[in-house]
């Protein structure tokens, strides 16, 4: 998946047999989600830097709980998710 080979891949889950362990899950969970695993291996582009920031924003929330000032909870948003393309400081 690192070099983005869709032929490499696709021998994989065929060529598979079953060890009973949790790779077998893996490799059952990939064939079910085969058309979507294969457009992720085509396209350069990756949804990781807006499921961190989500993270963040739940551990903010979690921590931040009982904020009498929304605007200091927007401030603590700020300081966290300092990132020049997200937020400019």
């Amino acid at each position: 998946m690192h070099e983005q080979n869709i032929q490499k891949f696709s021998d994989i889950l065929v060529g598979y047999s079953q060890l009973r362990n949790a790779m077998d899950t893996a490799i059952s969970t990939f064939s079910k989600n085969l058309a979507g695993v294969l457009e992720s291996l085509r396209s350069p582009w990756s949804n990781g830097v807006i499921e961190g920031i989500n993270r963040k924003i739940k551990q903010i929330n979690r921590t931040a709980y009982g904020y009498r000032n929304q605007l200091n909870f927007f401030r603590r948003f700020r300081t966290q998710l300092v990132h020049p393309r997200i937020i400019p400081a």
